[in-house]
């Protein structure tokens, strides 16, 4: 995932962090920085286990706010016709029962002995837009759209090509 994100420009250093080595063919960058960062999130078990729990209550966030996102945009002039699959006229009520259960189980993470969890997503929630719109909001570019998709894709097959892969 860091390499995914890197290769996007979504993280700090994401020019290093998505280096693909020409000798093993892996972003050597993104996995050593990740297993480096994993170890260090062992370090201390009382950490640990704040860190594994934030990471579920962040997790069921994550899912909570496409939900949101799609319940708020759908039938509205960006999405104005559903794709093959969907649930019809279900598909506003699953939404909100989706959100209510996550809600309720991002919230279980808060209760004793996980207090700490609690205040670091108050802290995430203070820290994320302040950095947001102190450096990230100019720079990163977004997810790719229109040209700029073919324009990947052709970067990517050039990579492929490089390597000896595909077409």
């Amino acid at each position: 995932m860091m390499y995914a994100f890197a290769r996007d420009g979504g993280l700090p250093a994401s020019k290093k962090l998505a280096e693909v080595s020409t000798q093993y063919r892996t972003p050597t960058y993104a996995i050593w920085t990740s297993a480096a960062l994993a170890l260090l999130s062992t370090v201390y078990a009382p950490y640990y286990l704040v860190l594994a729990i934030a990471c579920a209550v962040f997790l069921y966030i994550s899912m909570i706010m496409p939900i949101a996102a799609g319940l708020l945009a759908e039938g509205g002039p960006k999405w104005r016709e559903k794709g093959p699959f969907n649930l019809g006229g279900f598909s506003k009520i699953n939404a909100v029962i989706a959100i209510i259960f996550g809600i309720v189980l991002a919230i279980t993470g808060f209760f004793p002995p996980n207090e700490k969890v609690f205040y670091l997503t108050i802290a995430m929630l203070i820290i994320m837009p302040i950095v947001w719109y102190a450096f990230e909001r100019n720079r990163f570019e977004g997810v790719p759209e229109g040209d700029k998709i073919t324009q990947r894709q052709k970067m990517i097959a050039e990579i492929e090509k490089k390597y000896g892969e595909g077409d």
